[in-house]
């Protein structure tokens, strides 16, 4: 189990993050069953579908939600409703996210390899891929496919995209 405790003032919140488990499990299966029908190299990379579509999304919304609870968790008192990216950010010296490499294992030939979280504490926008994931809620055109707009997979919450 995974359990984030902070404290303001002596008031300590536990947050634990299997709260986030049941919605990372469906994106998981949901992944696999894409992986079914694309086959995950490089030349697929561009593949567009409604159901990449909408892994990404509730990907990234699953994102934002975790952010803001985690935030929550630490302490931060503006409303998880006005929370945006840049205070995502906050979370950089909690947990090191900039170091991160993430390794989606089913591409071939070679595991995908990302960094989704390098140098968002001083890049703008902070998050190229939630960057991208913000433009394609508004038109659909932003988004490339099952590599994304950004050369690659768009949300490290998802764990191949």
């Amino acid at each position: 189990m995974l359990v984030a405790t902070a404290g303001k003032g002596g008031v300590t919140r536990r947050y634990d993050l299997r709260d986030h488990q049941a919605s990372f499990d469906l994106l998981t299966k949901d992944t696999m069953e894409i992986l079914e029908y694309v086959e995950p190299v490089d030349s697929n990379a561009s593949t567009y579908s409604h159901r990449i579509y909408g892994v990404i999304l509730r990907a990234c919304t699953d994102f934002e939600s975790l952010a803001r609870d985690l935030l929550v968790a630490a302490g931060e008192t503006q409303p998880r409703e006005k929370m945006k990216v840049h205070d995502y950010r906050k979370l950089e010296p909690r947990l090191y996210l900039q170091s991160v490499e993430v390794n989606f294992l089913p591409w071939r030939p070679d595991p995908l390899s990302k960094t989704p979280f390098k140098d968002w504490s001083t890049r703008e926008p902070p998050l190229a891929w939630y960057a991208t994931y913000n433009a394609v809620k508004h038109d659909r055109g932003h988004l490339g496919g099952l590599g994304g707009s950004s050369g690659g997979p768009v949300c490290p919450p998802c764990p191949c995209l």
